[in-house]
């Protein structure tokens, strides 16, 4: 008798016997240079940065390769890039803030504006409020600023330098900062009924919420992104805490302020702290001004759980009624709930 021995398949040969199954395949076409801290696209284009070199490639058809037609040096380490239609902001590991331009038709990338102030920034994020275009930079001691470009003011020094609309201290290093637009509320279609049975009188029109311009959510209404100018930020950082950056109203946002400065000062803190002096601006560096500029929700929300005789004094001291301030609040709420 003649025994018959299985055929011993090797380890290697069974790999790639089972990568070969797996569908779909990616297959490597094209390799730069790196290691790439930073991939985004830039219109049709890619920008990819290699330490302090960003590098802007387009596709070529016919071999599916990438053709590197401008590049720009950030002098120092690129942290973080954020792209916008033709802007770009880079962010390094010590010249802070830089906004660049892109340029299709000659393949340049042009130095608008930069911050002059020297901070590592960990993370920056285009926010939009309806034609203005701010940035969002946070840094490594736990603060948060809104960068603006603007040419008309002096101490822009022709709009070389971006100013600080604000700052906000969080208390810890913010890692993410990422962009959403801001829900708006669509009222409910209902069909037209060309020949009516009755002499009823028109319904009346819509109506809004005392304090702001925010619809009444009513039985049907759609929340949508498409019509919305607003941008907010999702904001994540180190110690695994979320947190929420949305643009307001001026009238809402100059009430919610004295509310919160009231606040601050008659009901009593968490171990009686100072909450207000905790989200100024925080720094090793010296730096002149604080300009402030942005609410804290952790204050704010506090007004919800007062009692309501509480309530109503806070609402009569800022000028207002305790629903408006609710009815704020809800706005709030609602416009941040885009998931």
């Amino acid at each position: 008798a003649i025994n018959v021995l299985p055929a011993v398949v090797s380890e290697a040969a069974s790999r790639d016997t089972f990568l070969k199954a797996i569908t779909p395949k990616l297959s490597l076409l094209w390799t730069g240079p790196g290691p790439a801290s930073v991939v985004k696209q830039l219109g049709e284009f890619l920008l990819s940065t290699v330490g302090a070199t960003v590098f802007v490639y387009k596709i070529i058809p016919a071999t599916l390769e990438l053709e590197q037609v401008s590049f720009f040096f950030a002098q120092f380490y690129i942290t973080s890039v954020s792209v916008v239609k033709n802007y770009v902001v880079l962010a390094d590991m010590f010249h802070s803030v830089q906004l660049l331009f892109w340029r299709s038709a000659d393949f340049s990338l042009n130095l608008i504006s930069k911050d002059y102030d020297n901070r590592v920034y960990l993370s920056t994020a285009f926010m939009m409020d309806g034609s203005k275009l701010g940035i969002v930079s946070a840094d490594d001691e736990g603060n948060l600023q809104i960068l603006q470009e603007n040419t008309r003011k002096l101490e822009s020094i022709k709009g070389t330098r971006l100013l600080c609309l604000s700052d906000f201290h969080l208390g810890s290093d913010a890692s993410l900062l990422l962009p959403h637009d801001v829900l708006s509320a669509e009222q409910v279609k209902k069909a037209v009924i060309t020949q009516p049975m009755d002499n009823r009188p028109p319904p009346p029109p819509p109506r809004t919420r005392k304090g702001s311009s925010f619809p009444l959510q009513l039985f049907g209404t759609r929340f949508n992104k498409m019509s919305s100018v607003r941008t907010s930020l999702l904001v994540g950082t180190m110690d695994g805490a979320l947190g929420q950056l949305i643009p307001l109203d001026e009238r809402m946002y100059k009430r919610l302020l004295l509310l919160q400065q009231i606040m601050t000062m008659l009901v009593p803190s968490p171990l009686f702290l100072n909450q207000r002096d905790y989200r100024l601006f925080k720094s090793t560096k010296f730096r002149m001004f604080k300009k402030k500029g942005v609410l804290d929700g952790c204050v704010l929300w506090r007004y919800n759980s007062l009692h309501p005789q509480l309530q109503e004094e806070l609402a009569s001291i800022v000028g207002v009624t305790s629903y408006t301030i609710k009815e704020n609040l809800h706005e709030i709420e609602s416009l941040g709930r885009y998931f």
